[in-house]
């Protein structure tokens, strides 16, 4: 009796079938493994991957000017988008008071809110950075070397065909010490 060698074809449709069934399988188990147990995963919240456009406070700088004896702080926001569109932007002023750790920017604990502002339908056009400047008047809150240290916070939401977005995070610059 001969035995008759599977020819290329059949070893090839074989390996093939054993492959999809194998990826078959591991395709129905993902989401088990993936999945986090209910109580453990936070409620849904808007995240900076579902824009369109980044926002950046930029680090405030002394724009060198004097208004009523008092510097002139710029507070610039960069702004890129992949898409036209247009934003709302909230920005608050803060002047940083505490230990220079890396945390300030995650609490408003002793700093002292310095006012804000905002910018309503702002049309950024697509493939373009933009920078917004807010020029503000440095107040002397601490009784320090004659310096403040400031920073500034953005969010954003911006508007599709849908409508408006839910606003963005706080975005934090870095804190830059300006000199009396």
């Amino acid at each position: 009796m001969t035995t008759q060698q599977p020819s290329r074809t059949n070893r090839s449709r074989s390996r093939t079938r054993s492959i999809v069934a194998t990826a078959a399988a591991c395709a129905a188990a993902l989401p088990l493994v993936l999945a986090a147990p209910a109580q453990a995963s936070p409620a849904p919240t808007s995240s900076d991957h579902e824009y369109s456009c980044t926002v950046k406070a930029k680090k405030p700088y002394d724009t060198g000017d004097y208004k009523w004896g008092k510097k002139v702080v710029d507070y610039p926001v960069s702004i890129y988008c992949h898409k036209d569109r247009y934003l709302n932007i909230k920005q608050q002023y803060w002047e940083y008071d505490g230990q220079h750790d890396d945390d300030y920017d995650q609490h408003d604990d002793g700093h002292d809110y310095q006012g804000g502002y905002s910018w309503h339908k702002v049309y950024v056009e697509h493939g373009t950075w933009t920078t917004l400047h807010s020029y503000k008047l440095l107040h002397h809150t601490s009784d320090d070397d004659h310096t403040e240290e400031v920073f500034h916070k953005v969010k954003y939401q911006e508007r599709d065909h849908d409508g408006w977005s839910h606003w963005s995070g706080w975005h934090t610059s870095h804190y830059a010490p300006i000199h009396h």
